[in-house]
């Protein structure tokens, strides 16, 4: 039974070799492919942190008129 499951677990030696051939031959394509995975998700993380900034920025904005007008409607009040 165990070297059943040994055997299954571990391909075959030409197997491994074919698989480190391959690795060697597009290894730069994989390296690309993996760099470029990196740059799209770096790009995404940068957009959603200017979407957060922008979207703060524009409730600041609201908070800051919605101060505005209670202040000006207080004075208002007064006279």
């Amino acid at each position: 039974m165990d070297g059943d499951s040994d055997s299954a677990k571990k391909p075959e030696p030409h197997k491994q070799y074919r698989a480190a051939l391959l690795r060697g031959r597009f290894a730069e394509t994989i390296l690309k492919a993996h760099e470029k995975t990196l740059d799209q998700a770096k790009a995404a993380e940068e957009a959603r942190k200017r979407a957060e900034a922008e979207e703060a920025k524009r409730r600041r904005a609201q908070e800051r008129e919605a101060a505005r007008q209670a202040l000006q409607q207080m004075e208002n009040c007064r006279n």
